[in-house]
């Protein structure tokens, strides 16, 4: 089963959110995994559609990790997701230290938000790369993103992972037209167009 992990900013405009819950719901019911935090926003909304394609949040294609029991008031997450409760949680938190700019002096609470994202990439055993990530998140202008999502992104580069940003209007314009279109593999074709995109930018410019 490929897996996709779908995080992003807190705030995101309505039409942008519905656009995530959209693309999950395809993708899940294309048979692809589906991997998250729990948190408001980009979250959510992924979340929204993954659960509208299975009909459950108990579902096997869904995993959503949340960094201690009861975060965003979420009690349906099973103890095997939550990093507090988890046997290789100091591992996750090791990656968000090396990842995040302020790693080591992060109080214990901002270091579990972000240490998280461990599993959201790598999954419980942090030992399975997910196939893709897409998110929503404003970029930093230093060529990543702002915020938490930042941590997810750096650790998906680090692994090689493909990535699709949905903050940049061309890009969620193209994977929702490859959605409607009944595209087999919507995250792989719209990469592809975009990186072809770039190179003969590149090319020409």
């Amino acid at each position: 089963m490929k897996i996709f992990t779908g995080v992003g900013s807190r705030d995101i405009p309505g039409p942008r959110g519905r656009l995530l819950s959209f693309i999950a719901c395809y993708l899940v019911r294309l048979g692809w995994g589906f991997r998250s935090g729990g948190a408001d926003g980009s979250d959510s909304e992924f979340e929204r559609g993954a659960v509208r394609a299975t009909g459950t949040s108990q579902s096997e294609q869904i995993e959503i990790y949340l960094p201690w029991p009861g975060f965003n008031g979420r009690i349906d997450v099973p103890e095997n997701r939550i990093l507090g409760k988890k046997s290789n949680q100091e591992v996750a938190r090791q990656i968000a230290k090396k990842i995040h700019p302020a790693g080591g002096n992060l109080k214990e609470s901002h270091l579990n938000l972000h240490g998280r994202n461990g599993y959201q990439v790598l999954g419980e055993n942090l030992d399975l790369p997910s196939d893709f990530i897409v998110y929503y998140a404003e970029p930093d202008g230093k060529g990543s993103v702002k915020g938490g999502t930042r941590t997810a992104v750096e650790l998906a580069r680090c692994l090689g992972i493909p990535e699709l940003n949905l903050w940049y209007d061309h890009v969620a314009r193209l994977l929702f037209d490859l959605i409607k279109a009944n595209h087999p593999d919507p995250l792989w074709e719209c990469y592809k167009q975009l990186k072809l995109g770039e190179f003969r930018e590149w090319l020409h410019g």
